[in-house]
């Protein structure tokens, strides 16, 4: 034999394995096919149960977003009443020190009126009772002379 046909008996011995090779995974293919499809009918028939499932904990996951969105609400209304609560204690402290203020502010000024009042009519008592004093010594001692002189009339009348 020579180099030729031995090379070409070689070609024709790989394509023979080849040919083999191929037939066996065509004849391997039904097969394939087969557990493929049984894969695929399981996969389908538990489509539903699964969807079914995956639902369940979508309406769970729901609810619990609902849940948790009304004891959100709630604990943010508490915060809100809370900082609400505490603004008109503030509020109310703020008007509070403001009202004592200008009390504070107007009895002073009412405590300073007075006391110059005061010191006004201490003053006009003083010149009051110093012409008071007067007044009375003018009057008894012109009483004094209108006794004396109604005493010396009767004298006078009672001698004559």
């Amino acid at each position: 034999m020579s180099i030729s046909e031995e090379f070409k008996d070689q070609k024709v011995k790989e394509l023979l394995e080849d040919y083999i090779a191929l037939d066996k995974e065509i004849k391997s293919i039904p097969e394939k096919i087969n557990t493929e499809l049984t894969s695929l009918r399981e996969t389908i028939s538990s489509l539903p149960e699964n969807i079914e499932i995956s639902i369940v904990k979508l309406a769970n996951a729901l609810e619990e977003a609902e849940s948790s969105f009304d004891e959100l609400t709630i604990k943010h209304r508490a915060i809100l009443m809370n900082q609400l609560d505490e603004s008109k204690l503030e509020l109310r402290a703020a008007i509070k020190n403001e009202i004592v203020n200008e009390i504070s502010e107007s009895i002073q000024k009412t405590q300073m009126h007075l006391d110059k009042f005061e010191s006004k009519v201490k003053d006009i008592t003083e010149s009051n009772n110093f012409i008071n004093y007067k007044s009375w010594v003018a009057i008894i001692i012109l009483s004094g002379a209108l006794v004396l002189s109604i005493g010396f009339n009767g004298v006078f009348y009672f001698f004559k």
